[in-house]
């Protein structure tokens, strides 16, 4: 089998059980549990090659409300809520918010989708070794999308499994922004 097949093979499967969890977590849980300290410091200390390969740790956007949001490309809500997610980065970029897409794809694809979308915040390559990174942060099912909002400091974090609402988005970042005023 070409590596080409195998990774299509391993998509198709991971999204099938991914969309199952997605369903079974929705279905019997109204929110999603907000990570714990010891889950937001493992994110800060996890490091993940970008679009051009360069390696990015995710701790250099700890002074900021950090957005974090886990997607793919065969994932039909992940792309709906990119667009949402490019107009929050446009208008918050100055007011120290930071989003960051963690893929759960390859390289190519992620990269290629995020040219066709004019993605402009970072985006990050997680392959299928990320759906652990997520369900530590609170995703119990694995699915997809998932969204992680994070205080500057990492003091507090919320989340939210499924397409999320750029009025959705806003309100937490305001939220994460009250949460780090002294």
């Amino acid at each position: 089998m070409t590596e080409r097949r195998q990774w299509a093979v391993i998509a198709v499967a991971a999204g099938l059980g991914l969309a199952a969890g997605a369903y079974l977590g929705l279905s019997r849980a109204p929110g999603s549990p907000a990570p714990t300290q010891s889950a937001i410091d493992a994110l800060y200390a996890t490091t993940l090659p970008d679009l051009e390969t360069r390696p990015q740790r995710l701790g250099q956007w700890k002074d900021r409300v950090l957005v974090v949001n886990f997607w793919a490309t065969w994932c039909t809500p992940c792309r709906e809520e990119i667009p949402g997610l490019i107009r929050v980065q446009s208008r918050s970029s100055s007011k120290n918010v930071q989003i960051v897409g963690i893929a759960l794809d390859t390289e190519d694809n992620a990269s290629e989708f995020a040219k066709s979308v004019g993605i402009n915040y970072p985006v990050v390559i997680g392959g299928l070794d990320a759906i652990s990174l997520t369900q530590s942060l609170g995703n119990k099912s694995g699915a997809l999308p998932y969204t992680v909002f994070i205080s500057p400091g990492g003091k507090q974090a919320r989340s939210h499994l499924g397409l999320v609402s750029e009025a959705h988005v806003d309100r937490l970042i305001t939220e994460m922004t009250e949460v780090a005023r002294p």
